[in-house]
């Protein structure tokens, strides 16, 4: 999701908001890894930054992998940042807890 999200904003004024529609008007990224361990999301889009998440699917395996189960990376004015919690935890990227 980051490369695509660079390859967009270098041909745009903002990120894509847009996570599965194809370009020109998104990143024509599916909505699920490949593996369907993980569901993508993006958050929090503006000109200069975003939030990509991916959550665990409900039953598979990554679901009960403890700390691991949500995933992020934040974007922003060219800062990048990880983070990691449970499947219902907040996503803590101050934390030095990371997966």
């Amino acid at each position: 999701m980051q490369q695509a999200q660079e390859r967009w904003r270098s041909n745009n004024a903002a990120y894509s908001s847009d996570l599965s529609a194809s370009a020109p008007t998104g990143l024509g990224i599916a909505a699920t890894t490949s593996s369907g361990y993980y569901a993508l999301s993006l958050a929090n889009v503006t000109a200069i930054g975003y939030e990509a998440v991916a959550t665990a699917v409900s039953g598979s395996s990554q679901e009960s992998d403890g700390s691991c189960a949500k995933l992020a990376v934040q974007m922003s004015g060219g800062n990048v940042s990880h983070a990691s919690s449970t499947t219902g935890g907040s996503l803590a990227y101050a934390g030095t807890d990371k997966c």
